[in-house]
């Protein structure tokens, strides 16, 4: 009789005293250290610090700061990226800044009812000055800027879009 090297029962087989126990030995622990796929450390593509979750490719301060990537190939805050950096080709050429904008808006309390006619269940992000307006060099944090950012509800929104409605203030 020999003790199991697993979990120390008696047994007759001179090594473990069941497959089960082979498995766990020989798959967790080999001579005092842990065995099979190390998982590898991935860090940041923006800042460049240890990412918390492997599957991720930012870490979690990036990605509440909506980094994106410029032309160049270069991470950068949205706030501190120019226009012309976050603009696409396709039929919604600004949404990386409207999206930004919704954010900043939210935090600023701008989206708790329209502006015009105190409408509450949805109020969209509305620039009093059109992002098509600015230079392609100014800085999204320029065009988001909450002092150029109101809460509208749809309707507003499209009124004042299509020059039937003039905001107060």
């Amino acid at each position: 009789m020999s003790q199991c090297k697993q979990c120390g029962n008696q047994t007759d087989n001179p090594v473990f005293c069941s497959r089960s126990c082979s498995a766990s030995f020989n798959n967790h622990k080999l001579n005092g250290r842990k065995t099979g796929r190390k998982r590898s450390i991935v860090y940041c593509k923006a800042c460049g610090s240890v990412v918390d979750k492997t599957r991720r490719t930012f870490c979690s301060d990036c990605i509440s700061s909506h980094v994106v990537m410029t032309p160049k190939g270069v991470y950068i805050k949205i706030q501190n990226a120019k226009k012309k950096d976050v603009m696409t080709n396709d039929t919604q050429r600004h949404r990386k800044i409207r999206h930004h904008a919704q954010k900043v808006a939210r935090e600023h309390g701008l989206l708790k009812s329209c502006l015009n006619c105190n409408y509450s269940l949805y109020v969209e992000s509305c620039h009093r000055k059109p992002i098509k307006d600015f230079d392609d060099d100014a800085l999204v944090s320029e065009i988001n800027h909450p002092s150029n950012l109101v809460g509208l509800c749809p309707n507003c929104h499209w009124e004042f879009d299509h020059g039937f409605l003039a905001l107060k203030n």
